[in-house]
């Protein structure tokens, strides 16, 4: 992927599809390397449902960020992408239950998501993440420099995140 041990990496899961808006990640992304030079934002997936790469690459080129913006496409080693990223972020304007947001948690990493759908079942405000308003660069892209700032933070909401997943959902306690 091009990353480097000085690289602050924030990465997203999904499709790249209209619901999961990577525009607005993209733009809150520019305002976080305007002030930290190291973070890159890694957006594994792939087209389908009506989303475009090209477009989202166009749009990174537009506000000066194309180089540190990853698409790898679809991946199989999640977990491993996972083990390399400093925070997680979940960019949607609608969101059921969302597998890759208990994904991060279980790798021990923080979450930023937007406050829809499922995702404040599964994120804790100020616990094991941060929940920002969808459609809205600038309190995510804030979240997102907090997080990458303060490494014991982001170490003690994934620390958190990791807990809720154990206690909460795990395989027997989600079939009961």
């Amino acid at each position: 992927l091009g990353l480097a041990p000085e690289h602050r990496v924030i990465i997203t899961v999904g499709g790249l599809r209209p619901v999961k808006d990577f525009p607005t990640l993209i733009r809150a992304f520019a305002r976080v390397h305007a002030e930290r030079r190291e973070a890159r934002l890694v957006i594994v997936g792939g087209e389908r449902g009506g989303g475009s790469q090209p477009e989202l690459e166009a749009l990174a080129e537009s506000l000066g960020v194309r180089s540190v913006v990853i698409f790898p496409g679809v991946r199989q080693d999640i977990a491993r992408l996972l083990a390399l990223a400093d925070v997680y972020v979940n960019s949607s304007v609608f969101e059921g239950m969302s597998n890759t947001i208990l994904e991060a948690m279980a790798a021990s990493r923080p979450v930023v998501a937007t406050e829809v759908g499922g995702n404040p079942e599964l994120v804790r405000d100020g616990v094991t993440g941060y929940l920002v308003p969808p459609s809205d660069p600038a309190p995510l892209a804030a979240r997102l420099v907090e997080v990458l700032s303060d490494p014991g933070l982001a170490k003690a909401l994934g620390a958190a995140g990791r807990a809720a997943v154990e206690s909460e959902h795990a395989m027997d306690r989600m079939v009961t």
